[in-house]
C-alpha cells in the first residue's frame, strides 16, 4: 500500500533499468564475492550522479528462483561497509551496502574518500530543506538510492525479487522507515535505533548543528517518517535499546503503531548506539527475523499474549523452552516531552509458573516491558520481544 503520490513515483524510478559501473578494486570476502560498484542516481541540480555501493553474492548455490537479498543503509557519519556485506553473504543473502554521504570504498583504504560522482546534497535529516527544494534534498536522494539499489539487485538476474529486505542503522533507520511507505517491493523492514517524530527529538534540536525547520508542517509532510509509515503494510521489526540516546523509546513506539502490518520488537534494556550488526554485537535477531518472514522459519520464541492486572504484568510465550532469561524492565521517570533519551532504567527477574511469565510492577514505575533472551548471558545478548503492533511493548502502568 505504498504512497504512490510522491516525486519518486512521478519520476518513475522504480521501473528504471539500473546503470552500473564496476570498479576493478579487489575486495576480500571469505563468504562470497564482493564488487565495488557505482550505480546511476537521481540528477542533483541538473547534474548526473553515480552512487557508490558494495555488492556481494554468497558462495552458497543459488536457490531455485534466486537468492534472498538485503539492502543495507549505514548511519550518520558512517559509510558503506564491505564487512557488513560479507556478514550477510555468510547468511546466504545477496547484499548491497550503499553510501549516502558522497563517499566511495568505505574505509577499505583506512580513510573516507570523496566520490565526485555523488550528489553533494544537504546534511543528514534535511532540516534546512523546504518542500520547494525537495528534489535536491538529502532525504530525497538517499531514499532514491535505496530504491535504485533494489533495481540493481533486480536487474542482476540472481535475486528473487520477492525476497528483498531492507535494514538501516540510526539515520539509515530513519530512511528505512521512509522507504517502507514508498517502496512496497521490499518484503520486510528492520529499522535499528530510530523511527519517526525526528523533528521533536531532543538529540537533534539540542545539537547546535541542527535547526528547527522554518515551516514545520511542510517539513513533516516531506521529511519525517511519520508521513510515510502509515503506508507501510509489510512485516517490520523495530529494534532499539530502552536507553537509546538519540531517538525516543516513546516515539519509536508511536512510529511502530503507524505500520499497517504485524510489527515485531527486539528491545533491550541497554544497547549502546553505534554502527553494529554482527551476531556477537547482539544483532543475530535481524537475520533470524528475515528468515522468519522470507522462509517461514520459526523465531526462538514469540510473545502471543500479555496483560496487566492488579499491578502485575503477565506474558505468554510461544517457544518457551528456548527462553533462558526473562525480566521486567521499567523506569520511574515521569514523562516530559523530549526527555526520554535521558531516562534511567532498572530491571527485576520475572517468575515462570510453567505456562506464563509474571512480574510485579514496582509501585513507582511509570513505563515497563518484559525482556526475554534465549542466551544464558542475557546481559550480552540481544533479546526478541515479539507481538502484534496493536499492543505497545512499553506499557504505561
Amino acid at each position: 500500500m505504498a504512497n504512490k503520490n510522491t516525486l519518486w513515483h512521478e519520476r518513475k524510478i522504480f521501473t528504471r533499468q539500473s546503470e552500473v559501473r564496476y570498479s576493478s578494486k579487489q575486495i576480500e570476502n571469505p563468504n562470497g564475492q564482493t564488487q565495488a560498484i557505482f550505480f546511476k542516481g537521481e540528477p542533483y541540480k541538473n547534474k548526473e550522479t553515480y552512487n557508490f555501493a558494495f555488492l556481494g553474492y554468497p558462495n552458497t548455490p543459488m536457490p531455485e528462483g534466486g537468492y534472498p537479498a538485503v539492502v543495507l543503509m549505514h548511519g550518520g557519519g558512517g559509510h558503506a561497509d564491505h564487512k557488513w556485506v560479507e556478514y550477510w553473504n555468510g547468511k546466504g543473502y545477496v547484499a548491497i551496502a550503499t553510501d549516502f554521504y558522497g563517499n566511495q570504498y568505505g574505509m577499505l583504504y583506512g580513510e573516507k574518500i570523496c566520490n565526485p560522482l555523488a550528489s553533494q546534497h544537504s546534511a543528514a535529516g534535511s532540516f534546512k530543506s523546504t518542500k520547494k527544494d525537495f528534489a535536491n534534498s538529502w532525504v530525497y536522494h538517499s531514499v532514491a538510492n535505496l530504491i535504485l539499489a533494489f533495481n540493481v539487485l533486480r536487474d542482476g538476474g540472481k535475486v528473487n525479487v520477492n525476497k528483498i529486505a531492507l535494514t538501516g542503522i540510526s539515520w539509515g533507520s530513519v530512511l528505512t522507515c521512509i522507504t517502507s511507505g514508498v517502496d512496497d517491493r521490499f518484503c520486510a523492514f528492520v529499522p535499528v535505533y530510530g523511527g519517526g517524530y525526528v523533528y521533536d527529538s531532543r538529540t537533534f534540536w539540542e545539537n547546535e548543528s541542527y535547526v528547527k525547520p522554518l515551516n514545520l508542517k511542510e517539513w513533516i509532510e516531506c521529511y519525517d517518517p511519520i508521513s510515510y509509515l502509515p503506508y507501510n503494510d509489510k512485516p517490520t521489526m523495530f529494534t532499539f535499546g530502552a536507553d537509546e540516546c538519540c531517538f525516543s523509546v516513546i516515539y519509536n513506539t508511536l512510529s511502530s503503531n503507524l505500520v499497517k502490518n504485524k510489527v515485531t520488537y527486539a528491545v533491550k534494556e541497554s544497547l549502546f548506539h553505534d554502527m553494529r550488526w554482527r551476531d556477537d554485537d547482539e544483532f543475530c535477531h535481524i537475520a533470524k527475523y528475515f528468515d522468519y518472514v522470507i522462509f517461514g522459519k520459526k523465531m526462538p520464541f514469540e510473545v502471543i499474549e500479555e496483560e496487566i492486572d492488579n499491578g502485575t504484568l503477565t506474558v505468554k510465550v510461544d517457544g518457551v523452552n528456548n527462553v533462558k532469561n526473562a525480566k521486567l524492565v521499567y523506569t520511574t521517570e515521569e514523562y516530559k516531552e523530549n526527555q526520554t533519551e535521558t531516562w534511567k532504567w532498572q530491571s527485576i527477574l520475572a517468575e515462570f509458573d510453567g505456562e506464563k511469565y509474571r512480574a510485579k510492577i514496582p509501585s513507582d514505575a511509570t513505563v515497563c516491558f518484559m525482556e526475554f533472551s534465549d542466551s544464558v548471558g542475557a546481559e550480552n545478548k540481544m533479546t526478541e520481544f515479539m507481538h502484534n503492533h496493536q499492543d505497545c511493548q512499553c506499557k504505561n502502568k
